[in-house]
């Protein structure tokens, strides 16, 4: 089995294998199971799987939760999903936060924060060593 460095430097740890052979990576204990939730907050999975698929786009900048995105398009060379798929890419935190999968200018299936907070802080004293 090979296992894909998301970090040059350090690999990845081994991930766990249920009875059902699902295989969870660790990534820093901030791995959700819940689908495309988890390669939004992951963009390196991106990285590692559909940015080597195809041709990448940088379309450009635009505003979308009232926050500065970059639009990346990647044309599907194999075409089993769809025949291209967008990202809007938070600038500031590398969020996707939106994604969407075309067939034939069609979109086939989308996935969209309706809202993002990262304005709330940490409550400092929850953080006490007593």
């Amino acid at each position: 089995m090979q296992f894909l460095l998301l970090n040059p430097m350090k690999a990845m740890a081994k991930p766990e294998v249920f009875e059902d052979n699902t295989v969870y990576p660790d990534y820093n204990g901030t791995f959700l199971p819940i689908g495309g939730v988890n390669e939004m907050l992951h963009p390196e999975m991106f990285e590692q799987s559909i940015f080597r698929q195809g041709q990448l786009i940088v379309v450009g900048e635009e505003e979308l939760l009232k926050r500065k995105v970059t639009l990346l398009q990647v044309d599907l060379l194999n075409g089993k999903r769809g025949d291209c798929q967008k990202f809007w890419i938070d600038n500031e935190t590398g969020i996707v936060l939106k994604t969407e999968i075309y067939k034939k200018d069609k979109v086939m299936q989308s996935m969209v924060f309706e809202s993002i907070d990262f304005t709330s802080g940490f409550n400092d004293s929850k953080f006490e060593l007593n």
